[in-house]
């Protein structure tokens, strides 16, 4: 076992060591945990529709891509800095959308 972390455990931590310093720590956790989505959720629809918009604004077209992510091919072509996700017409809600809805927070957050 070595002492040293991996190259991309390293760029994490220095990520979360950046925005910690700047006061967005919160904000970031918010973003990352909304990112994955539920994995109850059997035929993706609610996966899809509540989750893409939040990695629109992360990823590139061409990241999904590399990621094996549904849909990317619809993906505008740049990223989105703004997330509008209504949620009115939720049925029900769940503790996935507790992170969507914080995510879109943290998104929409201006500086």
């Amino acid at each position: 076992m070595t002492n040293k972390p991996n190259k991309t455990l390293k760029e994490i931590r220095n990520l979360f060591d950046k925005a910690q310093k700047e006061g967005r720590l919160q904000q970031l956790w918010n973003i990352l945990t909304a990112l994955r989505g539920p994995d109850f959720d059997q035929t993706n629809d609610l996966k899809t529709k509540y989750t893409t918009p939040i990695r629109e604004s992360v990823l590139t077209s061409s990241q999904a891509d590399k990621l094996n992510l549904t849909d990317y091919r619809n993906w505008p072509k740049i990223r989105k800095n703004d997330v509008v996700i209504d949620f009115s017409t939720t049925e029900e809600w769940s503790h996935f959308l507790d992170h969507i809805y914080f995510a879109t927070k943290a998104i929409n957050k201006r500086d």
